[in-house]
């Protein structure tokens, strides 16, 4: 393989376009008579070797031309805010008392107040082999204050009284890094910019300019969290509020219109102190990263093919939409009561709250994130507890590894209520065929994550209350956990079967007897996420912390008219049973199977998804159908370091 690209690279050098590639292929591929002891059959190989390769070589071509049309404007803005912030280096010219005048004139990056450092130069510095001048001695002396700057020189004052300042020694402005944050992009341009995409490009941009720091703080979602605009954000209120959040310099707000039939990108430099304009430029964009030109294809026989399986499939893809953070769970309900189901996301540290708009792409409409440190967010479930026509949100969240301290948010106007907090407990909503969904809860163990049984959660009197343990069968050496749980008629519809994932993630089926009347010859789920809450004593009685166990998928039991499917998460792993627990999954599915009264038999998979399923919901959608939510993870990371997807499908009728 390295060799084909180090080929491709040298075609590359010896001719001046693709069009001279393309003669120069023509006229050596010429019919030969094929003899494998001949040089005829050596040419016509390398030939076809050649043009083999020109597909690869000419999408190299097509790929660098766009990345670099995409990323030319935005640099030309990165240079253009450099310019704004250069390295001063100047002398002093004049010595008169305790006052120095140095070099630098009006309209220069300097003012009253500015301390710079005062250096006295010695010999060069000859480099040994070269010879040449790398550059000079330097003394540090301390700093000089400025004054006042004035048209043609600039008035200061030693720090240190006894520093024997001369004419000729040297000034310099510190090296201090900027901090910038970039701000979602406006866009108001008949082209589908990818504004998401530019705001990533821009940070990348000045990141990469060591006179720039771009934190990672998601700067939109803190803006939705507060209400709050470009214009309220420049308030001296709001700007505090932000700084006690994160240091920042600046603040870069850019924007795309469409002028004269042409695109522009323009961008305002905000001081993050008080608000003030900075810099105000347009440029003409020579390309920008447009949604529409993403993920397109030419018909061929195999998308033709790929058409006719997917008529033929019962879930018909709706969107598919990338995030970049790392979703820990997912669930589905109405938030507001307006009767619209809303997508309720959350990473390791945020409730983030998604609608779907026209196109079928989600956006972000609120987040919450809690204070605190050291949290960690571990499921989300849906459900209106308390019959107001809001579902209420259970975040199972986690205090490093010590507890937990779970909460339930619910929404009243633009804001989140916490009606429920500082809870040491575990929360999961089981939906099951016809019956209502249940919330249920478990607490964690002193030597274990769970511990103790399973038990419902009610709303009465107004409060949240710990209502009864579920009926569930008594296995020796089987630990029942709300996650990968559920209950319903599996086999027999009078009764209630317990079914869970083992801890090898075979699907097993308990009747309430606690006979095994089904288990599965193939695994499922095999999440590759640990929870290590809990602590146990060694032999000596030290206590460490507890053996982490697997994180658990949902179970999905699922009523459509008469008919019941059982769905369950699937990551396909690489290693297989002989590493043991040393697997690592490279793609997921969600595997739904029919329900017959004989056992499960398998009815439809999902395409694979990249990463591992990080959690899915099946729940009633427009029409009496049902939609399929699936969240995957490609790259887990905190903050905006994670990439993850969701695919929604339509389970047709």
């Amino acid at each position: 393989m390295l060799s084909c690209f180090v080929a491709i690279g040298a075609q590359k050098k010896l001719f001046k376009n693709t069009k001279e590639y393309l003669k120069y292929m023509k006229s050596r591929f010429d019919p030969l008579p094929v003899s494998r002891s001949s040089s005829n059959y050596r040419s016509l190989l390398r030939n076809f070797l050649i043009l083999a390769t020109l597909p690869i070589f000419l999408s190299f071509i097509f790929a660098g031309v766009v990345l670099a049309q995409e990323r030319a404007t935005v640099d030309k803005i990165s240079a253009q805010i450099e310019s704004l912030f250069p390295l001063l280096e100047g002398y002093i010219v004049s010595v008169e008392g305790d006052r120095v005048i140095l070099d630098f004139k009006q309209g220069q990056a300097i003012s009253k107040g500015d301390r710079l450092k005062l250096i006295r130069y010695g010999a060069d510095i000859i480099h040994p082999v070269s010879k040449e001048k790398i550059g000079r001695k330097e003394t540090d002396l301390g700093e000089v204050e400025v004054l006042e700057v004035r048209p043609d020189f600039t008035l200061a004052r030693p720090i240190e009284p006894k520093a024997e300042v001369k004419v000729g020694d040297g000034v310099r402005l510190p090296f201090k890094q900027i901090s910038l944050l970039v701000a979602p992009p406006q866009v108001d341009s008949k082209k589908k910019i990818d504004a998401q995409q530019l705001q990533v490009n821009l940070q990348q941009s000045l990141g990469q300019r060591a006179r720039f720091k771009v934190p990672v703080f998601e700067l939109g979602l803190w803006m939705l969290e507060n209400d709050l605009d470009l214009k309220s954000l420049r308030t001296p209120e709001n700007l505090a509020r932000l700084q006690k959040e994160i240091t920042v310099n600046f603040i870069l707000a850019p924007e795309v219109k469409t002028i004269r039939g042409k695109t522009v990108l323009g961008y305002k430099l905000y001081s993050a102190q008080d608000g003030t304009v900075k810099k105000n430029a347009r440029l003409l964009a020579q390309s920008l990263p447009v949604e529409s030109e993403r993920g397109k294809s030419r018909p061929t026989q195999n998308n033709s093919r790929r058409r006719q399986q997917q008529e033929d499939s019962p879930f018909e893809l709706i969107v598919r939409q990338n995030f970049k953070f790392t979703i820990v769970d997912l669930d589905v309900g109405d938030v507001t009561g307006d009767g619209r189901k809303e997508l309720i996301l959350i990473n390791e540290n945020r409730v983030m709250i998604y609608r779907q708009q026209a196109g079928g792409k989600f956006k972000r409409v609120a987040q919450y994130k809690p204070k605190g440190d050291g949290l960690e967010f571990l499921s989300v479930d849906a459900l209106d507890l308390n019959g107001n026509g809001r579902v209420e949100i259970f975040v199972t969240c986690k205090e490093r590894e010590a507890r937990l301290v779970s909460f339930v948010l619910e929404v009243k106007g633009k804001r989140f209520q916490t009606v429920w907090s500082g809870l040491n407990r575990y929360f999961r909503v089981i939906r099951s065929f016809d019956r209502p969904p249940i919330m249920l809860t478990q607490t964690p163990g002193f030597q274990d994550p769970f511990h103790g049984p399973i038990e419902t959660v009610k709303f009465e009197g107004g409060k949240y209350r710990i209502g009864s343990a579920l009926k569930i069968p008594e296995k020796y050496g089987v630990e029942f956990t709300l996650y990968g749980f559920n209950q319903g008629g599996f086999l027999n519809k009078k009764q209630h079967d317990t079914i869970i994932l083992d801890n090898d993630f075979y699907l097993r089926v308990y009747s309430p007897d606690g006979r095994i009347v089904f288990k599965s010859e193939e695994y499922f789920g095999h999440d590759p996420r640990l929870n290590s809450l809990g602590v146990r004593e060694d032999s000596s009685g030290l206590v460490i912390e507890g053996k982490p166990v697997s994180y658990k998928g949902r179970v999905g039991l699922i009523q459509r008219n008469k008919e019941r499917f059982l769905a369950l998460p699937k990551n396909h792993r690489m290693g297989g049973s002989l590493m043991g627990s040393m697997v690592v999954v490279n793609s997921n599915s969600l595997m739904v199977h029919s329900v017959e009264k004989d056992g499960i038999e398998k009815y439809f998979e999902t395409k694979k998804q990249k990463g591992y399923q990080a959690s899915f919901q099946v729940v009633d959608g427009p029409d009496a159908a049902k939609q399929v939510y699936i969240g995957s993870v490609e790259k887990a990371g905190r903050g905006s370091e994670g990439l993850s997807s969701l695919v929604l499908y339509n389970w047709k009728k």
